[in-house]
């Protein structure tokens, strides 16, 4: 930190969404020599950390340019779905690439639902918590507005079903980002066809589009599962039916 005011701010930012493959963006974005990502895999600053200020923020990247194309890479899957992220990376990285990483709803909430139990963070059973999902999370979102410095650790870590509401959080988004600020990828075509879209990320990113990653192997895929119960799968693809709708529409 104390030499901050010489280290580059980012200029590209992965915003999420958690559990929708951002280990493995951030595995492709590293292999490609114009970007540099953060020290920290996380900074977590637009959410959990903005209290801590700019310098804090500018101390994990480096202070060296190596070529005058080189980008920086903040890639903190919690950004999409925190209500004060917007407006926090607006008034710090106005000019920003932003990428959002959208997978299957229903897929990203037993991903998630699943890394909560495997870290002791989950007792209930699947139905059981995305029942009490809502309970849960009461009163959650305005004390994280009233308070800068408060996390929430329901809301960060018991959101499975909350953070699938993609198109609530895109709007959230839309009036802090101009015209051709915002990529958004589908996880599924990443991981299917990885060499093109990381073309088209590259290319967005305005840096060597026909770099080609050499290791194109998933991340952070987690230890899944039992048999996932029928009833909460079927829950999950009716509750998330008229979101995806308005997903849908808004895209």
């Amino acid at each position: 930190m104390r030499n901050a005011e010489d280290r580059p701010l980012p200029d590209v930012v992965v915003l999420g969404a958690m559990r929708a493959g951002t280990t493995f963006m951030r595995r492709m974005l590293e292999q490609h020599p114009e970007i540099r990502p953060s020290s920290k895999k996380e900074p977590h600053f637009f959410d959990y950390n903005f209290y801590r200020g700019e310098r804090w923020y500018r101390a994990f990247y480096p202070r060296k340019q190596l070529k005058k194309t080189q980008r920086y890479l903040d890639c903190t899957p919690c950004y999409l779905f925190h209500p004060l992220a917007p407006t926090r990376l607006e008034s710090v990285l106005p000019k920003a690439k932003l990428l959002a990483l959208l997978r299957n709803p229903v897929e990203r909430a037993i991903s998630h639902y699943f890394h909560e139990v495997r870290r002791g963070r989950e007792k209930l059973g699947l139905l059981d918590a995305l029942e009490a999902e809502d309970e849960r999370l009461a009163g959650e979102e305005a004390r994280i507005r009233a308070d800068t410095t408060y996390e929430g650790a329901a809301h960060r870590r018991l959101s499975y079903k909350k953070r699938g509401l993609y198109a609530e959080q895109l709007e959230r988004w839309w009036p802090w980002v101009e015209s051709g600020q915002l990529m958004i990828v589908q996880s599924e075509e990443l991981f299917a066809e990885p060499h093109r879209v990381m073309a088209q990320i590259f290319a967005f990113f305005e840096i060597d589009a026909e770099h080609r990653n050499p290791d194109v192997r998933a991340r952070n895929k987690g230890q899944n599962r039992t048999e996932i119960d029928g009833t909460a799968r079927a829950y999950l693809e009716d509750f998330f039916r008229p979101h995806n709708a308005a997903l849908e529409d808004l895209l």
